[in-house]
């Protein structure tokens, strides 16, 4: 797959990610002080991480040429 192509595709998982985020930090308010609150809060920071996550590659992949990317991808 083409580097950027590849930068397209990261980055609309990246917006999935947030709207995900956005949405749960919501349940939080609406169920702060429930036995629910513990469950949100680790979906919260699972949300976090993965947007971390898809970060960091965006990242790397930038960084990277495309001969470099698609070298990195067949490994």
């Amino acid at each position: 797959m083409p580097r950027n192509r590849l930068l397209a595709q990261i980055h609309e998982e990246m917006v999935h990610s947030k709207a995900s985020l956005k949405y749960w930090r919501g349940e939080l308010v609406l169920l702060a002080g429930t036995g629910l609150e513990t469950i949100v809060k680790r979906e919260i920071a699972l949300r976090e991480r993965e947007a971390d996550e898809l970060l960091n590659v965006q990242e790397q992949l930038i960084a990277m040429t495309d001969t470099e990317a698609v070298a990195r991808l067949r490994d």
